[in-house]
């Protein structure tokens, strides 16, 4: 009788210490239980607001000019600096390297030197981006596939929302890291080495001769590192965007999409907002009806300063060759 009593005893004093550690009420009531599951989820709503404000406190960004200096523009996927200079931006996917025997890693090493034998000291930055992992897509397409199948019965509709649930979850409490790999081309145009006719544009010419070396370079880099088993991919201007949108809000680009931001047209040009695809077509037209005559009246003045250089430059040997 005695140890039956110890042990009763001891089982109390058990679980009033769990109790008291694990914060449940000593009498599980039906009340008790209700507050102890909204204290809980009280706590897991503050956990993810705490993450989606700590979303929003960006470390700050290395500054702009680090990485292009003296911005003008993006065009046609080339990011376009002062002075003439023009950088291209190329996307890596690389092979998994210590996956390799000793001879695959040999033949990857020949590759990749080879390639380096071949910049002639133009050598490429290469820029790794590190971006959180984006379920989102995912689990939209997903939900889209769920609701379209018609033939699933109750229990597996409901597993299929608990998955969906459980990933949306996931991506907030534990957000994980992805690498991003790229080739940064740049290159400066001698104007002094482009032979540029009248009518003609001296910056549309650098342009070209700047586009066609750096597409001559990337092209080296894919035939080079495609036998090293890297694929080499040259971006266009909306992923460069998105490249240099990432590296300056990586934190917020978890909440705020870059893609989302896309999709809504906040990087438009003009108000798309409940309008026509033919009255979106007829801006469109307008737009470019005043830069073609924005570039006709630059290039006129451009003429007609060349024919007043002229006249002068007659005028002046006439007047040599009168007084000889």
């Amino acid at each position: 009788m005695g140890d039956i009593l110890f042990l009763l005893s001891a089982g109390l004093v058990f679980y009033i210490a769990y109790c008291y550690v694990a914060k449940r009420p000593l009498i599980p009531t039906k009340k008790n239980l209700d507050k102890a599951k909204q204290k809980k989820k009280d706590q897991r709503n503050q956990a993810k607001q705490n993450f989606y404000d700590d979303i929003l406190e960006e470390d700050e960004a290395v500054p702009f000019d680090f990485f292009f200096p003296e911005v003008i523009d993006i065009k046609d996927g080339m990011i376009i600096q002062e002075d003439y200079w023009y950088s291209m931006v190329a996307k890596v996917i690389p092979v998994n390297y210590y996956l390799l025997d000793e001879d695959e890693q040999a033949k990857i090493d020949k590759d990749f030197e080879s390639w380096l034998s071949q910049l002639d000291g133009a050598l490429p930055r290469i820029y790794v981006q590190n971006r959180f992992i984006d379920l989102t897509e995912d689990i939209e397409r997903l939900q889209q596939t769920l609701v379209e199948q018609e033939d699933l019965n109750e229990a597996a509709r409901q597993y299929g929302q608990y998955m969906l649930d459980d990933l949306n979850q996931f991506q907030i409490e534990r957000p994980r890291y992805e690498q991003k790999f790229y080739l940064i081309f740049d290159y400066q145009v001698n104007t002094n080495d482009l032979r540029v006719e009248d009518g003609e544009d001296l910056d549309e010419k650098a342009l070209e001769k700047a586009k066609a070396e750096m597409t001559r370079r990337i092209s080296t880099a894919q035939i080079h590192l495609s036998k090293a088993q890297n694929e080499v991919n040259r971006i266009g201007t909306a992923e460069v965007i998105e490249m240099l949108y990432h590296l300056f809000n990586r934190r917020k680009a978890r909440k705020n999409r870059f893609r989302d931001i896309n999709n809504h047209e906040l990087m438009s040009l003009y108000s798309t907002a409940n309008q026509s695809a033919g009255h979106i077509a007829d801006v469109k037209e307008a737009i470019d009806d005043v830069i073609r005559k924005q570039k006709e009246e630059q290039a006129r003045t451009r003429g007609n300063q060349s024919t007043s250089n002229h006249s002068e430059e007659r005028e002046e040997k006439e007047v040599a060759a009168t007084t000889h």
